[in-house]
């Protein structure tokens, strides 16, 4: 793995991402070895998606296809792109049976646990894989950014007792493009002071008890966190569609976020002229 230490800057918690380069040899498999100056030590690393298909505003939308293929399925192989291996964590109701078999017919690792309680069903999958660190991602986040994967792991390689390293404490990037690389330990032992809340948003404790974690957030250098990117209603599935009828000849969901941006500037222009001439 080339060290990029020389472009790496963190100041007062919070680390400039775009100072980074990306490199994609980081995290082969879900087995990270991380060298520092002083020693060698490895961290067994997964990501968690969290998916179900009882989505009040838009039930069923984590098997919705987007060119021909289901949106969990898009998430689960940009994860496995970067080397990571991503579990689905679904629920134990009768609803989500149709993720458990999609996920086994497509040879995609998934846990059931708890419905109300996801920050249970996170604790009994991190007992059962026991891992170091996990990644949080949402099963209704395709455009989530693959080198946000690799900043983190970069500044775990740096930082090797953080709590959480996030995108989100100040937000810069858009909606739907968020990353959280979450200590497991750190996650178990704090899980006994969850409130319901926190039950089902299993990252607010983190927040709202900022001062007494050890926090770094990754801030884009332009902030673009006015744009929403993410599958949340019907709109957003519709808006999608139109978005790939316009832009037919690349994957959306594989372009970089300055390109992402671009398109939907663009996008957005031409339905503005379009407007005009009517």
């Amino acid at each position: 793995m080339n060290n990029p230490e020389a472009s790496l800057e963190v100041s007062n918690g919070v680390f400039s991402a775009n100072k980074l380069v990306s490199d994609p040899r980081v995290g082969e498999l879900n087995h990270i070895i991380i060298k520092n100056s002083r020693m060698l030590y490895s961290k067994k690393i997964f990501a968690f998606v969290y998916a179900r298909m009882s989505s009040q505003r838009l039930p069923g939308k984590v098997l919705m296809k987007f060119y021909g293929t289901p949106l969990l399925k898009i998430i689960t192989d940009k994860i496995s792109s970067t080397g990571i291996r991503p579990i689905v964590l679904t629920s134990n109701h009768q609803t989500d049976d149709e993720i458990e078999s999609y996920c086994l017919d497509n040879k995609i690792l998934v846990y059931r646990g708890s419905l109300q309680n996801v920050a249970l069903r996170t604790v009994s999958a991190l007992d059962k894989y026991n891992c170091s660190y996990f990644f949080r991602v949402n099963g209704d986040s395709p455009f989530f950014q693959n080198d946000l994967i690799y900043k983190s792991l970069e500044i775990l390689k740096h930082n090797k007792n953080i709590d959480l390293c996030t995108n989100i404490l100040n937000r810069t990037y858009p909606y739907g493009v968020s990353i959280e690389l979450i200590n497991a330990e750190s996650f178990i032992i704090n899980y006994r002071y969850f409130l319901e809340y926190n039950q089902e948003h299993i990252t607010s404790f983190f927040y709202e008890n900022k001062n007494k974690f050890n926090i770094i957030n990754i801030e884009n250098t332009i902030d673009l966190s006015k744009y929403s990117l993410t599958v949340d209603n019907l709109s957003d599935v519709i808006r999608i569609n139109d978005i790939i009828k316009y832009q037919e000849t690349v994957n959306i969901f594989d372009l970089r976020l300055e390109q992402l941006i671009t398109l939907i500037n663009n996008y957005e222009e031409y339905l503005f002229n379009k407007t005009k001439r009517i």
